[in-house]
């Protein structure tokens, strides 16, 4: 994987790669949240700061399958989220000789316009409303969050587009795919951007996910703390 630094229209399109010079007439931008900051704001997208946390089993002999739960969001006056209602979670792991469960809130109480490199860590809030959520809810894990890590997410302004597929000018030159809860669909994603970039038919309409005009910017961008989205997704 190339840590993609740089896009020039001299002579043909140049990419510089850690100190490396690429000369390439294609090139394909999957840089997920990153990707705005390299094609510009064409890509009309936000940053989901999500967390992942870890909670140890108190029965080691319990397991649970991959699930999703749902239940309704409670917001306060202002409307900000008060308790989260979309989590889910996978198998048991283990991790330095115990086991534990990998539960995550499908919300993020921070939400930026750009990816903000300056976050590390997830939102403290969002971590304390799953913990909480933990301890009402699974009483064979202890309620105290482990292993904690961010995942940062670039999903379009607007809540009905799912993801960006397509060129960022007329030369046709740029690809950019990015953006959406995609990771799933990957192996298809990768076999049309191959495919695209190499004049080749794929029989697959990618025109819903095409970049916003100019004028659909103005009307889907918003400020950071209050996206349309109720899940990542």
């Amino acid at each position: 994987i190339l840590s993609y630094k740089e896009v020039s229209n001299i002579a043909g399109k140049i990419i510089k790669v850690d100190g490396s010079t690429y000369n390439s007439t294609k090139i394909v931008v999957t840089a997920g949240a990153s990707s705005k900051e390299l094609v510009g704001e064409r890509l009309n997208t936000e940053v989901w700061n999500l967390a992942s946390i870890h909670y140890k089993l108190k029965d080691e002999t319990k397991d649970v399958p991959s699930w999703f739960y749902f239940s309704e969001q409670v917001r306060d006056g202002e409307g900000h989220l008060k308790e989260g209602a979309f989590y889910y979670g996978f198998e048991k792991i283990a991790l330095q000789g115990k086991w534990y469960l990998r539960i995550c809130p499908a919300f993020a109480n921070k939400v930026d316009l750009a990816l903000d490199s300056n976050v590390i860590v997830p939102l403290q809030e969002d971590i304390d409303m799953t913990t909480n959520w933990v301890h009402k809810h699974l009483d064979f894990v202890h309620p105290v969050p482990e292993f904690i890590s961010l995942g940062q997410v670039s999903l379009p302004c607007a809540a009905e587009k799912k993801l960006y597929l397509d060129y960022i000018d007329h030369s046709k030159d740029v690809l950019v795919c990015s953006s959406g809860w995609n990771f799933k669909f990957i192996p298809l994603l990768g076999y049309i951007n191959a495919m695209e970039v190499s004049g080749k038919e794929h029989g697959i309409d990618i025109t819903p996910f095409k970049l916003d005009s100019v004028s659909e910017l103005k009307l889907t961008t918003e400020s950071s703390g209050n996206s349309r989205r109720l899940l990542p997704f």
